[in-house]
């Protein structure tokens, strides 16, 4: 792919104004949890100090989703929450939609007994007993939970949007691992009651035309694009960002 791919050219112009958000505060008592090379790490951490910590008005829940299977992002967004959670003094929760491939669980090393799934089919569930901090870590954990047929449950539960606001008002910030959008609308129903996606795109495989339709895609929905990460190179960040780096 060239290195002059980008899905937003316009993500360079919004981060020039961009100063610290002065009301969080820094941890130094936490580390991640998932292994990660060095390397890895510090373009990770670039990309949620981009997303998170430059903005003076953060987002507070963000979808990350793709726009192919296996294209890395749920590797992507569990490693971002994973760091982001260690960096502050703020209580962030990732939560898995990604209904198809579940995988968070896994990543973690959790049980997968009960979650969204759930919590979507039966308004007596509370979330507290679905809200978990992963083991020797600091963030919130949030799986995918009973095994679900209907894809597109998330587009067809009348309590989404409940949940979805009773998430917002529980944890200071939450990602989302979503599925990606040619399996499923989940990426937009979730990116409509987020503030915001991030895709992720595969480097060497998608398509530059086809990145740009699917971020007008998402603007036609009314959802707000706030990057794109460009994953499988050696700096798995966006590209336009990674430039003034």
């Amino acid at each position: 792919m060239s290195k002059r791919f980008e899905v937003l050219n316009r993500i360079d112009r919004e981060f020039e104004l961009l100063k610290p958000a002065d009301r969080l505060t820094f941890r130094a008592d936490a580390y991640p949890v998932l292994p990660i090379d060095q390397a890895s790490r510090s373009e990770v951490e670039k990309l949620v100090n981009r997303l998170f910590l430059l903005p003076s008005s953060p987002p507070n829940v963000v979808v990350f989703t793709a726009l192919e299977p296996r294209s890395g992002c749920s590797r992507v967004c569990a490693h971002a929450a994973d760091l982001f959670a260690s960096k502050v003094n703020a209580s962030v929760c990732l939560v898995d939609a990604n209904l198809d491939q579940p995988s968070l669980h896994t990543r973690f090393g959790v049980p997968n007994q009960s979650g969204l799934t759930d919590i979507l089919k039966d308004v007596g569930w509370d979330m507290k007993n679905v809200t978990s901090q992963v083991p020797g870590g600091v963030l919130w954990l949030m799986t995918c939970g009973s095994p679900d047929h209907d894809r597109e449950l998330l587009g067809r539960s009348p309590i989404l949007s409940a949940r979805m606001a009773e998430l917002r008002g529980r944890f200071d910030f939450v990602l989302v691992d979503a599925p990606s959008t040619s399996v499923s609308e989940a990426a937009f129903v979730l990116g409509r009651l987020a503030d915001g996606v991030v895709v992720v795109v595969q480097a060497n495989s998608t398509r530059r035309e086809t990145a740009r339709l699917m971020t007008e895609e998402f603007e036609e929905n009314h959802v707000r694009v706030l990057g794109a990460v460009l994953h499988g190179r050696t700096y798995p960040i966006p590209e336009v960002i990674y430039k003034r780096l």
